[in-house]
């Protein structure tokens, strides 16, 4: 199963999950329909209740797509051709191919990188000069996994190299005005962190152990980077 999370027109984020498998769908439509359960057409889709609120509908014989209505019905669009899809935006493109092979990974939009950044510099993002590179940030990716600890490698792709090379600088003075008062896994984490521009993209290189990664979950620091 792949969940995926996605910003609406509106400014909304909404979920889906899409999971494939051996479902047997003429078997699970057969028993919806003993048991009275019927669906509603979506152009050439039907869309099923399920417990909790929530909907599903076939994409074919073992896919699965599931979740509130609106967002299946926004996903279903999306494979329809009704709306763009992220096919469109190269970038968004370029950076899935570069992650989607890693047990974990995740890219961002232009709003999301930026959402990130400001919640991970803190009081550096207050600084004028990074109202000017935050919109030069075009988008971000990370992968984790989970061998001999955790390993979290993000990626933030700017416009260029003096971008990069600014933001570097700015996340290197947002992570020691942190530091200063932080608590003692937050600063264990910020000396596990390798920042460094690389052309004009910037790489965040983050390991700990199992134990120092449980004690970070705990922390105000985990918590407005996460959010």
């Amino acid at each position: 199963m792949a969940p995926a999370a996605f910003r609406t027109a509106k400014g909304g984020t909404k979920s889906v999950g899409v999971a494939a498998g051996p479902f047997a769908m003429k078997t699970v439509v057969k028993k919806m329909t003993l048991r009275k359960i019927k669906p509603t057409k979506y152009r050439t889709s039907s869309i099923y209740p399920m417990d909790g609120g929530m909907v599903m509908s076939f994409l074919d014989d073992s896919t699965l797509l599931f979740g509130e209505i609106g967002a299946v019905k926004l996903a279903l669009d999306t494979r329809d051709g009704e709306i763009l899809n992220v096919d469109t935006n190269s970038t968004m493109a370029d950076m899935m191919s570069s992650v989607d092979s890693a047990p974990v990974w995740s890219i961002l939009d232009q709003q999301g990188t930026q959402n990130v950044m400001r919640s991970a510099m803190g009081e550096a993002s207050k600084v004028a000069d990074y109202d000017t590179i935050k919109k030069r940030l075009l988008g971000s990716r990370y992968t984790m996994n989970f061998n001999s600890g955790v390993n979290f490698d993000l990626t933030v792709v700017t416009s260029d190299g003096v971008s990069a090379a600014t933001l570097s600088s700015f996340v290197k003075a947002g992570l020691m005005l942190k530091k200063m008062s932080a608590s003692s896994s937050e600063k264990i984490a910020m000396d596990n962190t390798n920042v460094e521009s690389d052309g004009s993209n910037v790489q965040f290189h983050f390991k700990a152990s199992d134990q120092q990664f449980q004690s970070l979950m705990h922390s105000e620091l985990f918590a407005a980077v996460s959010h």
